[in-house]
């Protein structure tokens, strides 16, 4: 039941925008090592995705690669994730676009660099 992958698919790209706000405190901030780190956090969040419908049957009905856990208890909120037939396509989808929309941000995007690939 309690399957990782789509949390971590979930929360792949976040690694990429902590490591861009990194980037300034430790000095080695540039354009170039931004839309890199936003071009490679993209491309590996997508071949993840790709794992994950490996990870995918479709003969079974219902949800698979199912997460469930208590977010917080105390209130009853709780955290679930799981994947269908549909879901599985438009996370491929969405991440193939997002892949692709960082990708073709490489030259047009010469101003606010940082903040731009943070938020896409």
């Amino acid at each position: 039941m309690n399957d990782w992958t789509l949390t971590i698919l979930t929360f792949l790209p976040l690694v990429g925008v902590v490591t861009i706000l990194l980037l300034k405190p430790f000095g080695g901030e540039t354009d170039t090592k931004i839309k890199g780190i936003a071009v490679g956090t993209s491309v590996i969040t997508f071949l993840f995705s790709l794992f994950v419908l490996a990870q995918y049957n479709p003969a079974l009905a219902g949800l698979q690669l199912e997460h469930k856990g208590d977010w917080i208890p105390s209130i009853g909120v709780s955290y679930y994730l799981g994947v269908d037939g549909l879901s599985i396509l438009m996370i491929l989808l969405t991440t193939f676009i997002s892949m692709l929309g960082i990708a073709s941000s490489w030259r047009p995007i010469t101003d606010q660099v940082r903040n731009y690939f943070i938020f896409m």
